[in-house]
């Protein structure tokens, strides 16, 4: 697991899309004062990252990351140790909500899913989800 950090030229590593807004993902960001990212890869334990910060030998095999998981990063506020899942779904809202209902119970996580409008990939076309620790509040904007 590599992190990034996210500083003045990190907006050049985010893949050109011509339909991505990069001011709604840096908003994100800012508002939530994330200072690394990385990809995700769905083998990893989304609560062993979100409680440690970083992939430290835990394996997830196939069918266990989150329900739609698609176009997926962590985040991680390096000063407070606050981390999340961030994913760009583009399965219709409620039937992404109910999926993660029934995955987050089981998993201890908690999670919102934004209209969407609040997508920074693809805004109007997919949905943002949001997977992190139940203490942590995570901030849209």
């Amino acid at each position: 697991m590599s992190w990034t950090t996210i500083n003045r030229n990190f907006m050049s590593h985010i893949k050109p899309c011509e339909y991505s807004d990069k001011e709604m993902l840096s908003n994100f960001i800012k508002a939530n004062g994330f200072s690394k990212m990385t990809e995700c890869d769905v083998n990893w334990n989304v609560k062993w990252v979100l409680v440690q910060g970083g992939y430290i030998g835990s394996y997830n095999p196939y069918g266990t990351a989150p329900p739609f998981i698609d176009h997926s990063q962590y985040f991680k506020n390096t000063d407070t140790g606050v981390c999340c899942l961030t994913f760009n779904t583009y399965e219709k809202i409620d039937k992404v909500r109910a999926a993660l209902t029934e995955w987050a119970a089981k998993n201890g996580l908690e999670f919102e899913v934004y209209e969407p409008e609040y997508s920074w990939y693809y805004p109007n076309t997919t949905c943002f989800v949001v997977i992190h620790l139940p203490k942590d509040v995570i901030k849209l904007k």
